[in-house]
């Protein structure tokens, strides 16, 4: 929710998705305290694509940390629905986990992408910001040290 909220604060208009209903309660709670508006909750599975309802088009779509966490069969289809989601001349910006030679994933993610995978998908977009490279996450290893592994990072923009 924070990117929700991020947004929302600098008088944009949001629909924020997530599976759990309790998040949702939490980012709800947080908006109205903040009185922010145009604040737009949905409880969404986003592995259930054909029965997703967008309200587009939209200028942003962000994904920041999920793709990993649903089924791979659900991917592209997404993906699909977000490029046709946006307006002409709007963005998505994806940060994902990935799972490469140098840099094999440690966690058990459904999904990760491989390398120049999600560049694939976005041919035709121009493609702002394209990183694939390592970072941590908040999870810690036993040792109590980030654990480390290699993210994609884009933002596109559609023609």
């Amino acid at each position: 929710g924070r990117n929700a909220l991020y947004l929302a604060r600098r008088g944009f208009a949001v629909d924020a998705w997530d599976w759990n209903g309790g998040s949702l309660a939490n980012l709800q709670h947080i908006a109205d305290a903040e009185g922010l508006k145009d604040v737009y909750l949905a409880e969404v599975d986003l592995n259930q694509v054909e029965s997703l309802e967008f309200d587009g088009p939209y200028q942003f779509i962000l994904s920041t940390v999920v793709l990993m966490f649903l089924h791979p069969a659900v991917i592209v289809p997404l993906m699909t629905r977000m490029q046709q989601e946006t307006a002409p001349g709007g963005y998505n910006l994806i940060v994902s986990a990935m799972n490469t030679d140098d840099y094999p994933c440690p966690m058990p993610f459904s999904f990760t992408f491989k390398e120049n995978e999600l560049r694939d998908y976005y041919q035709g977009w121009e493609l702002v910001e394209y990183r694939e490279e390592p970072g941590n996450m908040h999870a810690t290893d036993e040792a109590g040290n980030p654990i480390r592994l290699k993210f994609v990072t884009m933002l596109a923009r559609k023609p």
